[in-house]
């Protein structure tokens, strides 16, 4: 039980102050403990960390998976703009989502390699979730004469740029950037005009 909370309090503290930001000793004055308490389940601050930042992608990749399995009752074209938008309110309403993209974003010093070899992994499983979603609609016509990889990455391309808007300035900034970017995006992979 208090590993787990060790974890919940940590990956708060590691979403709003960032890895050097935050400190043991004040995790462990919010669980209620004292930091010597800590390594009795932890390693260390590294260690605490990484085993947050596992348990957030290993999160996150179960909402792309989430997202894409309730995607068969919803239109193409509702499902990728909702993906982007639902995304959006889970960074500003879920601390595990706000830590992984800060993390990503922002990454420590020291395990700034680590840190993009997991990321960039993850944008290749996330890749791989909504690939067969592209090819359906492409098989389906509703996409242009383009490889369907073409239209995905795209696709994660908006994304990226639509969560670096969201992190540097806000929800609302994001919510401009998204109405105007994804005409746009829709306009060039679609065959359909609207």
């Amino acid at each position: 039980m208090t590993a787990n909370r060790i974890k919940e309090i940590a990956l708060s503290h590691f979403a709003r102050f960032g890895y050097e930001g935050a400190s043991l000793g004040n995790i462990a004055s919010e669980v209620g403990i004292k930091k010597p308490s800590i390594y009795a389940h932890f390693k260390g601050k590294e260690e605490l960390f990484f085993i947050c930042l596992e348990e957030s992608l290993a999160k996150d990749i179960d909402y792309f998976r989430n997202h894409a399995l309730a995607s068969e009752s919803t239109p193409f074209k509702a499902m990728l703009h909702q993906l982007l938008t639902g995304y959006a309110n889970r960074f500003q309403e879920n601390e595990e989502a706000m830590f992984w993209l800060r993390s990503a974003y922002f990454p420590p010093a020291a395990f700034r390699d680590q840190i993009v070899l997991k990321a960039n992994q993850h944008i290749e499983n996330i890749g791989a979730i909504l690939r067969p979603l592209f090819q359906e609609v492409k098989d389906h016509g509703i996409l242009r004469e383009m490889e369907t990889n073409d239209a995905l990455e795209a696709y994660m391309c908006l994304f990226d740029g639509l969560m670096v808007e969201l992190l540097f300035e806000g929800f609302d900034r994001f919510e401009r950037r998204l109405a105007a970017s994804w005409k746009v995006y829709w306009h060039g992979v679609s065959k359909q005009s609207r």
